[in-house]
Formats: structure tokens, C-alpha cells, sequence
């Protein structure tokens, strides 16, 4: 075999897959769970994807009801875009924030459209957090220090780019675009928790009630007549 036959057959096929891992490619939706901080990594260019990191970056997130975790890698294939999928029989919150040095800002997508900024601070969410804007995060700060990985330490800095948003009932699929970047590639975190069910009252509740009452006005008339 002649050295370009050789060349052709052994290692072209090899450069080929090496640049494929260089290029950010679409990838399955991989199933998440709720309250689990996740770490995505980003390239530095605005407008690139959000990608499935080879590992996990972030510690110290603060969880429900109480305490800490580290975060995992988002699941899927390393250096494919993110794709996380959750389902919430009730919607939820998403909770995203930078790590590492501040600077760069994020545009969380849900199902394939810009997310919609929680207002305010929901009942049981994830503490600390900026406001997010829109289907930003909020506005970050360059040069602050640099947080570490500390999950908490980010969340509470208002330097650093941060932002919860609400997500509607039923299957979710979590993605998004680096929209400001400080000039390097990094990671960042993010969490998902559920609203709570609403409790409605069965038959027989509506009905033990309903007596309750009942009796009750029994009561009330007979001592007036009394």
C-alpha cells in the first residue's frame, strides 16, 4: 500500500474525528432531575451554545430544603450543545448562574424559545440570585473576584451574572447562548426546582365540611331562638 493510501486509510480518518470534537453538534435531549445543580461549559464567542461539559466545576450550590451539593455534569456527549430535558407536573423554576470570573451572561431558552425572568423571589426558591431581564440572566460585572466554583459565593455576588425563570407544566428542555463574555471559556451552573402541587380537596372532605358547617348554623339558630 503506497504511503498516501496508507496516509488516507489510518490517519485521515482519525484528523476527521478530532475536528468533529472541536465543532459544538446538536445532541439528544438527556433527562435531568430537579433540585441537582448541573455545570455547562461555554466558548468564549457570543452567540455559541451552551455545551455538555466532559466534567463537573461548582460546589457549595444551595439546595432544598436545606444544605449544600456539587454540582454534576449536565448529561449527554461532551461538547455537544445542551439539551436537558425535565419533566414538572406543576412548571418549576430554573435557576442559572456564571462561575468562575464574572463577566460572562447567559440567554436560557426553554423548548426552543427564550425563557420568561421569574419575578421577584418565588416562594421556595433556590436563595440568593439576581433579577433576571427578559430570558437573561442579569448584567455582570467585569473584574470582580474570581468566585472559585462556590456555587453560593456566585448567587450572592451581584457582580456576577445570575437569574431565575419560570417553566411551564409538562416536559422542559433547558438550553442556551453565551450573550457577553469576558474573553475566555468557561462554566456555569444551573437547577431546576418544582412549584409544589396545590392541594384540592377530595369528595369526602368537601362533604365532611359542608356538614361541619351545616351543623354549625343549626347551632347559631337554635341558641337565638333559645
Amino acid at each position: 500500500m503506497s504511503s498516501v493510501r496508507l496516509f488516507t486509510a489510518l490517519v485521515a480518518p482519525a484528523l476527521a474525528a478530532a475536528a468533529l470534537g472541536m465543532i459544538s453538534m446538536p445532541a439528544q435531549a438527556d433527562t435531568i432531575v430537579t433540585n441537582q445543580w448541573y455545570s455547562a461549559r461555554f466558548n468564549p464567542t457570543v452567540g455559541s451554545p451552551l455545551l455538555v461539559s466532559p466534567i463537573a466545576v461548582g460546589t457549595n450550590g444551595p439546595i432544598l430544603p436545606s444544605g449544600t451539593a456539587n454540582a454534576l455534569a449536565a448529561p449527554g456527549t461532551p461538547g455537544t450543545n445542551l439539551s436537558a430535558v425535565i419533566t414538572l407536573p406543576n412548571g418549576g423554576f430554573l435557576t442559572a448562574t456564571d462561575n468562575g470570573a464574572s463577566g460572562d451572561r447567559f440567554m436560557m431558552d426553554v423548548n426552543g424559545i427564550g425563557a420568561t425572568a421569574a419575578v421577584g423571589n418565588p416562594s421556595g426558591l433556590t436563595p440568593g440570585g439576581q433579577q433576571a431581564v427578559g430570558s437573561d440572566t442579569s448584567v455582570p460585572v467585569l473584574g470582580a473576584p474570581n468566585c472559585d466554583g462556590d456555587i453560593s459565593s456566585c448567587l450572592s455576588n451581584p457582580d456576577f451574572s445570575s437569574g431565575t425563570f419560570a417553566l411551564p407544566a409538562g416536559p422542559d428542555t433547558i438550553s442556551g447562548v453565551l450573550v457577553a463574555a469576558e474573553g475566555f471559556a468557561g462554566f456555569m451552573n444551573f437547577i431546576v426546582e418544582p412549584k409544589p402541587a396545590t392541594t384540592i380537596p377530595e369528595p369526602a372532605t368537601w362533604l365532611l365540611l359542608s356538614s361541619a358547617l351545616l351543623g354549625f348554623g343549626v347551632v347559631r339558630r337554635r341558641n337565638r331562638k333559645a
